[in-house]
């Protein structure tokens, strides 16, 4: 059974390289992209998500407030924090 996974980041590009190294692995399967965290939480709120993959500062969020959310909509859900921030 694949992973699947949910990309969030605001820069299309980032998103993009994300997405096709991901798309490499056979085990994990891309089910949605979002430059929103607001859109992403709606999405794993009503689909069965395994694996966020995300940007750490999200444009009008912080990566610790969206960890949160994230949680609350599905307690069990897996995240993976990336950022191009030093």
């Amino acid at each position: 059974m694949k992973i699947r996974t949910v990309l969030v980041d605001d820069q299309s590009l980032v998103m993009s390289g994300l997405g096709e190294l991901i798309k490499q692995t056979k085990e994990v399967d891309i089910a949605a992209q979002f430059s929103r965290l607001d859109k992403a939480l709606s999405y794993v709120r009503d689909h069965p998500v395994e694996l966020v993959v995300m940007e750490w500062n999200l444009s009008g969020m912080g990566g610790i407030e969206a960890i949160r959310r994230l949680r609350k909509k599905r307690p069990k859900i897996k995240i993976l924090i990336v950022s191009n921030t030093l």
